[in-house]
């Protein structure tokens, strides 16, 4: 009988050269790199108590969805990156993997890697939430952030890397690839004033070697590796080509939102319990947390470690905690700009399909009233 076609793998610069070498080689680039001791039960948050109600307000006006709960972007960060990367079993059959983003005629298909981005404002948790993912599941960790590459593999070796980076990430399974400010890497064109590498020099190699247009991709179905792409300014890439090409590649988009009250409650008290003090007075937490609105988690975890230093520990007994101790250093942080809030959350409705068929029907009214606007005399 006729024998199979060979199946066509993206070509191999590296095929000369062991793995231990290359991981030797990416550890020297730091691309490598170690993963914070930090576990998902950290991302601090509470649910979202009237999200029931919220969620049938939404049904009526699509366009004024709710934000996800700290507590939800918890449970689908385990779903689809914990759990697959933690199990082979998980891996190989849970659906979650499968995304029918891309797919022209609907069908949920396989994605390599099953790309998962993170969008939210600056210290929401987006870089915490990656090592979390390694660290739960014992994953190595690969930082493709432009900053973190720049100077490295220069010209016309960014194949190289990103080949090499997948290579050594299927070898050395369970694997978390990271790009941070992932919008750069999409965006298309040269940057004004930019010296060093383009970011964007990657994105045509991360096609060729994930998803080539013939062939079969480096990454099976079956490979326990997950590639994280976080950003906190995602409405950069404008270019609808580009801004097309930026949402259909990654199969789930997660939105870490700014902590509401009861979240600030539950961050403020449990950060101060860390840092030493035990049982802050509940009162107090709610008024810092009244007057914290608009800060970030990030914020919050700046000020109590600056406040809560090991001198201050140490004195507690001569000098009782009073939380007015966190007001002056909170004056010193910057809260996220509204107008920056509103954009990321404009940005995020735009990727969910109920606000996608409203604005697609939105223009066919708009041109029915106008054409039915004149009457006959």
């Amino acid at each position: 009988g006729k024998k199979g076609k060979k199946v066509k793998l993206p070509k191999d610069p590296t095929s000369d050269k062991p793995m231990e070498v290359l991981y030797r080689q990416l550890v020297f680039e730091n691309i490598v790199q170690k993963v914070d001791k930090v576990k998902i039960a950290d991302y601090i948050g509470s649910y979202q108590y009237l999200g029931a109600a919220l969620d049938k307000l939404s049904q009526v006006e699509t366009t004024n969805l709710p934000d996800p709960s700290i507590a939800q972007i918890r449970q689908a960060v385990t779903e689809f990156a914990i759990l697959p990367l933690g199990s082979q079993a998980v891996k190989d059959h849970a659906p979650l993997n499968m995304s029918t983003v891309g797919s022209k005629d609907g069908t949920p298909k396989v994605k390599a890697c099953t790309p998962i981005m993170i969008v939210g404002s600056p210290g929401t948790g987006k870089k915490m939430l990656v090592n979390a993912v390694a660290n739960e599941t014992g994953a190595n960790l690969f930082n493709l952030t432009p900053s973190n590459t720049d100077g490295k593999y220069p010209g016309k070796k960014a194949y190289e890397l990103v080949h090499t980076v997948m290579k050594v990430a299927k070898a050395l399974a369970p694997s978390v690839v990271w790009i941070g400010d992932v919008d750069t890497v999409f965006k298309s064109g040269k940057v004004k004033g930019a010296t060093g590498e383009p970011p964007n020099r990657i994105n045509k190699h991360l096609t060729a070697v994930l998803n080539p247009k013939k062939g079969q991709g480096l990454i099976d179905a079956e490979d326990r590796v997950v590639l994280i792409g976080t950003t906190s300014q995602p409405y950069n890439v404008e270019k609808a080509k580009d801004a097309t090409a930026f949402k259909d590649f990654f199969s789930k988009i997660l939105y870490t939102p700014l902590p509401n009250y009861p979240s600030r409650m539950m961050m403020w008290t449990g950060m101060v319990e860390k840092g030493g003090v035990m049982r802050p007075n509940p009162d107090e937490i709610q008024t810092l947390s009244r007057v914290s609105k608009n800060y970030s988690s990030g914020a919050i975890t700046q000020v109590v470690a600056r406040t809560l230093t090991t001198r201050r520990i140490e004195r507690l007994a001569r000098k009782p905690f009073n939380v007015q101790e966190l007001i002056g250093p909170l004056a010193k942080e910057s809260p996220v700009p509204q107008e920056d809030d509103a954009a990321l959350r404009t940005w995020y409705q735009s990727t969910v399909p109920a606000c996608q068929k409203e604005e697609s029907a939105a223009p066919a009214d708009a041109k029915k009233d106008a054409k039915g606007g004149k009457k006959k005399k």
